[in-house]
């Protein structure tokens, strides 16, 4: 059994962006890849989620 910690911070589910209007062409382009990463990541998070809701599902419909 998985016992979560109480103590952990919960994630916001409100994204803050950045000011854009101070940053250079440059930064402003390391800013997409950051977010595109960032993108990347959630997706693979997701999946997996479903991946093992999905288990979880066929293992309550025998």
């Amino acid at each position: 059994m998985i016992i979560e910690e109480d103590n952990e911070p919960k994630p916001s589910n409100v994204f803050t962006p950045l000011v854009l209007d101070t940053m250079s062409i440059d930064q402003l382009k390391n800013y997409i890849r950051v977010l595109k990463e960032e993108m990347r990541r959630v997706q693979c998070e997701i999946s997996k989620k479903s991946t093992l809701m999905q288990e979880a599902e066929s293992l309550f419909k025998s």
